[in-house]
């Protein structure tokens, strides 16, 4: 018979200390003290099979960011005995996006300045996201960088959104990744439509008028996916309806299409199911209804080959009397 050398088996301190304890308390037959002990007993042998070490797995990214908060009494100016506040907000996310012809996963860095006095409505903030591609963390994919109020990542764009000051309508914008172009913009909603099996997106907003020009009532937006953008400028003497934007509705009379009356949840043209290009995109109408005091100013827009009105032009022009 061979005789085991046992000079280098090394038993843990505790674990020794814990069968001798155990022994003691079955002679003492204390039934919870022998419990108590046992579980110890255990934790101490998983300890020794793992000799103390973290066996989780090494980080594929790590990162870490702060908030902070700096508040300064004013004394002169137009901002007098009031407090500023300057306020610095990190966060991390991560979002499932449409960039490059594919989608992947991207880890979103977001960083908010907001700036705002105590005594003013409104406020002015900044808001920069670092996108890092999830199967590839040693890259910085790209950035977005905008003075805004908020930034919404869709999978197939991005939201912006500007705070009305003052009873004021708020200002949507929408933004492709890849060139990071307006795709669409419009004061407080938008609208789209979507054609399955073509992955062809509309985008359809309306921006009232913020210039010293008294003639134009706003502008309309259509906006694809694919990157064509077209907008209509509406004109009219002596306005007498409502200064916010109108109503958008969406019409196809095509009982096959599900068109929906909300914000975040496009119409589904199945009638131009699976077509190849925008070119192709007829029978659609846009409504752009105004409230007057007596009555509602409804606006049609046709969609032909894809274009308002069929025209070419990325920017046109419609008077309304």
């Amino acid at each position: 018979m061979t005789k085991t050398d046992t000079r280098n088996i090394r038993i843990p301190r505790l674990l020794v200390n814990c069968i001798i304890l155990n022994a003691i308390a079955a002679l003492m037959m204390k039934p919870i003290v022998l419990i108590v002990l046992l579980i110890i007993s255990q934790a101490a042998i998983l300890y020794s099979q793992t000799n103390g070490k973290d066996n989780r797995q090494p980080y594929a990214y790590s990162d870490s960011s702060k908030s902070s908060i700096s508040i300064v009494k004013i004394d002169t100016g137009n901002y007098a005995n009031q407090y500023q506040y300057l306020i610095k907000e990190s966060m991390y996310h991560i979002d499932y996006l449409y960039k490059d012809g594919k989608l992947n996963h991207f880890i979103a860095k977001e960083t908010t300045t907001t700036l705002s006095y105590s005594g003013t409505e409104g406020q002015q903030s900044h808001i920069s996201i670092n996108l890092i591609p999830l199967d590839n963390t040693t890259i910085e994919s790209f950035a977005i960088s905008k003075d805004c109020d908020g930034i919404d990542l869709r999978t197939d764009y991005y939201k912006t959104v500007d705070y009305g000051c003052c009873g004021g309508e708020n200002l949507i914008r929408y933004y492709s990744y890849d060139k990071q172009k307006i795709l669409c913009e419009g004061s407080n909603e938008l609208r789209s439509y979507e054609i399955p099996n073509a992955h062809i997106t509309c985008y359809i907003g309306f921006k009232t008028n913020d210039t010293k020009d008294s003639t134009l009532t706003g502008f309309l937006t259509i906006g694809y996916n694919t990157g064509a953008v077209f907008k209509v400028a509406l004109y009219e003497n002596n306005p007498k309806h409502s200064p916010f934007a109108p109503k958008i509705t969406i019409v196809t009379g095509n009982p096959k299409d599900e068109l929906f009356d909300k914000v975040d949840t496009p119409s589904r043209i199945w009638s131009l199911d699976g077509i190849g290009s925008i070119s192709q995109i007829n029978h659609i109408t846009i409504l752009l209804a105004f409230e007057t005091e007596l009555t509602t100013i409804v606006v049609k827009i046709p969609i032909i080959n894809g274009k308002p009105f069929g025209k070419s032009d990325e920017v046109q022009s419609l008077r309304l009397n």
